[in-house]
């Protein structure tokens, strides 16, 4: 699930020069997208913010949220999960600034399979672990993780220190369970992945998914010994829209170590258990239900499967003692970045994070500033460019964004110009991205320069700033929720990948298992 790369050539000729047109109801040109709010084919369920004490709460009101209007991926769950809208109007406003062109400026979010952005979504509204929700401006300062990849890379890079920790499923543990160490919690987040279980080996297909754990029943013996898990779970992109109803009999039986499958070829590939700031797990207690047993029931017995991961191993791995290292140096500096402005007429702390820091600036303030974010090192991970997002009150013009490592020279990033922005409605922003480089691929990057040369003719609010990373190639898809003859991967429909299992099966069954009944012939 990557950001979709474009011509950069053709965005050199972008200028947004139209006028921001609204009617007096107050919304924008009717239909800008085709899958915008305004459009009569729009599916407006679930809440636009939610709001709750736990995470499931959150998750729940946004159930029955779903892609609409025919457009892959599109819908509401575009505008809420992945481009991150609260209400209407952003929305609106989002579909319009991407009428304005034919060419989707290459770090915008584009329509993607949205599964793991809900888990971002669900994270960001709730604020947890993080105030932003996966949003750590110590070392990652964006609020979205776009796949499964992304995901297990943050909760490994956390675990060394921070708010976040990765079970394994081979570390899932009956006989000596730890809540939130040996065997998540409610609210966890879960996923899954094409397993080989003849090789043992987690297969790179883009058919990984995620989810969140509701509910959990711990069932236990005479004796107190833990026997059976049994979760509900909550999901985006499942049959394209956000459900509640799938559920897991038993945890263990769904891991590599355990004889059951998910949609036919699918294993549990692992959990990610969010902390707070003493480093325990947190989660809803109502939520986690005993269930006693009056008979001696003996823990199931599981060897261990040590799994192989070629994808892991080859892009993501070799980025987890760097990002572990770098996130270390950043909470011993005090947990963020250095910002440093050109004169004393600025006061900015920290990184704009869309909640509790914003940056101002005044009306009056002279042409010239310069604010230079400091990343202490060059970051881990390779960046492809920054989202500012400005409040409605006024849109600085003109404004450069540069960036360099140590001994180096400043680069130009790409910024586009922006229309008229001054009657939109209260509570949108507008989002303004600085591409990189070129090919809109990631670079080295230490420090960050804002450039402001004109005088600030109005007062100016930098709501968040986002920073977009490259990162792994694991991608995630949708889920069918029904079963579809020759669907064998469950993606909702029957093509060449299907095929492929199908031949890929009967290799398996009647030439390295002959014994099989399917194999005999008749």
């Amino acid at each position: 699930m990557r950001f979709q790369n474009r011509t950069i050539l053709m965005l050199l000729n972008i200028t947004f020069v139209a006028a921001l047109i609204i009617s007096p109801t107050g919304a924008f040109a009717a239909c800008d997208q085709p899958d915008a709010p305004d459009c009569p084919c729009f599916d407006s369920n679930g809440v636009w913010n939610p709001s709750g004490a736990f995470i499931q709460d959150v998750a729940i009101q946004t159930v029955g949220t779903k892609e609409s209007c025919g457009v892959n991926n599109g819908g509401k769950p575009y505008y809420q999960m992945v481009l991150g809208c609260i209400n209407e109007d952003c929305a609106l406003l989002q579909a319009w600034l991407l009428s304005l062109t034919d060419v989707l400026i290459p770090i915008i979010d584009v329509r993607q399979a949205w599964c793991s952005e809900t888990i971002s979504y669900w994270h960001r509204e709730t604020g947890i672990p993080y105030s932003g929700g996966y949003s750590n401006c110590g070392w990652h300062c964006n609020w979205l993780n776009y796949s499964v990849g992304d995901l297990k890379e943050w909760y490994i890079t956390e675990g060394d220190g921070g708010r976040g920790r990765w079970i394994e499923p081979c570390d899932v543990d009956y006989e000596n369970y730890v809540l939130g160490v040996t065997l998540p919690v409610p609210g966890s987040y879960v996923s899954w992945r094409t397993y080989d279980d003849f090789n043992d080996t987690w297969v790179f297909d883009g058919w990984s998914h995620s989810l969140m754990i509701n509910e959990m029943w711990l069932h236990k013996d005479v004796h107190s010994d833990l026997f059976q898990v049994k979760v509900t779970l909550l999901e985006g992109n499942s049959g394209n829209e956000v459900k509640n109803e799938r559920e897991f009999e038993d945890l263990l039986t769904f891991t590599p170590q355990g004889s059951g499958w998910i949609n036919g070829n699918k294993k549990i590939y692992g959990f990610g258990v969010d902390l707070n700031s003493r480093g325990q797990p947190i989660y809803d207690a109502s939520r986690l239900h005993l269930v006693p047993w009056l008979f001696v029931k003996a823990p199931p017995q599981y060897d261990p499967v040590m799994t192989t991961d070629p994808i892991w191993e080859q892009h993501y791995r070799p980025n987890i003692a760097a990002l572990k290292t770098y996130a270390k140096l950043v909470r011993q500096a005090g947990g963020e970045p250095n910002v440093m402005t050109s004169s004393g007429a600025l006061q900015l702390r920290g990184i704009p994070d869309g909640n509790e820091v914003n940056w101002r600036f005044p009306q009056g303030l002279p042409g010239g500033e310069e604010v230079v974010i400091d990343l202490l090192d060059i970051h881990p991970l390779p960046i492809k460019g920054i989202e500012l997002k400005w409040g409605t009150s006024a849109l600085p013009g003109d404004y450069r964004v540069q960036y360099t490592t140590p001994g180096q020279p400043y680069q130009e990033a790409i910024v586009p110009k922006m229309p008229d922005v001054s009657h939109l409605p209260s509570g949108t922003s507008i989002p303004v991205p600085a591409i990189f480089n070129s090919s809109a691929t990631g670079v080295q990057v230490r420090y960050v320069k804002l450039i402001f040369p004109n005088t600030f003719q109005q007062d100016a609010v930098l709501q968040e700033l986002r920073f977009h990373y490259e990162q792994g190639p694991m991608t995630d898809s949708e889920v069918c929720p029904f079963k579809i003859l020759g669907d064998l991967d469950y993606n909702c429909r029957v093509d060449f990948h299907d095929v492929a299992l199908m031949a890929g099966n009967w290799l398996i069954d009647c030439y390295l298992t002959p014994q099989k009944p399917a194999c005999v012939p008749e």
